[in-house]
């Protein structure tokens, strides 16, 4: 607030910022998890012969997208709504 923004915008870029925070490590925890499982499998099925095939959980992988989106945006409502009701001065000293 101290650099003019709104409740509504404080709010906002607490929000922004849990989202980028939770989109960017789910990506590369999904990157991550898809090589390393595909890597095992592959040498996996190299010593029993077996042919690869890739089954992805996609309903589980929506889900678990879908509720750690809402978690962030709610673990971020509550402390930036105790943030704005904050006197300026208070906050820019790190008081409560």
């Amino acid at each position: 607030r101290a650099l003019g923004l709104n409740y509504w915008q404080v709010v906002r870029v607490y929000i922004y910022e849990a989202m980028a925070v939770v989109l960017s490590s789910f990506t590369l925890g999904t990157i991550v998890g898809l090589l390393v499982s595909i890597s095992l499998t592959l040498q996996f099925n190299l010593f029993i012969e077996m042919p690869f095939v890739l089954e992805f959980p996609l309903p589980l992988f929506l889900f678990t997208f879908v509720m750690s989106v809402v978690v962030a945006i709610v673990s971020s409502l509550l402390p930036a709504r105790r943030l704005v009701m904050l006197e300026i001065a208070h906050v820019l000293q790190g008081k409560q």
